[in-house]
């Protein structure tokens, strides 16, 4: 099953704006690294929904809300303009759904997340 993991919003912490979009990086899932099409779910997948996030170049970029992955253990990079980049880590424990094929389920899991101003943006609204 894919769309396990939902990023419903984004924020840089002091603001009171949300962040449309985020980008997601280095996605590391049950201890491997995968690619962004393999960090989707979409490869070789029996079912689910993905909405909102599209592969590009060596990135996953989310339009909030998004939805991808499938079971298990991730820990992926999470950028935005003006937002420190940070580490995410999620647990999707999975089980056999039953059925032909071996497909596992499990319980999504929402992400929702503040970011700190990073230096360069910090540093202009210092000097103003």
């Amino acid at each position: 099953m894919t769309g396990m993991i939902s990023i419903e919003s984004a924020r840089i912490a002091g603001a009171n704006a949300s962040l449309p979009t985020v980008y997601i990086r280095n996605v590391v899932k049950d201890g491997q690294p995968v690619t962004p099409l393999q960090a989707t779910g979409l490869e070789g997948s029996a079912g689910g929904t993905v909405s909102g996030i599209r592969v590009e170049a060596d990135r996953l970029v989310c339009d909030l809300a998004c939805r991808f992955g499938q079971p298990g253990r991730y820990t992926f990079d999470v950028s935005a303009p003006g937002a420190a980049a940070q580490s995410v880590a999620v647990n999707i424990p999975g089980r056999n759904a039953g059925g032909c094929g071996g497909i596992t389920t499990g319980t999504p899991v929402t992400v929702n997340l503040t970011f700190q101003p990073d230096q360069a943006s910090r540093a202009v609204r210092d000097s103003n």
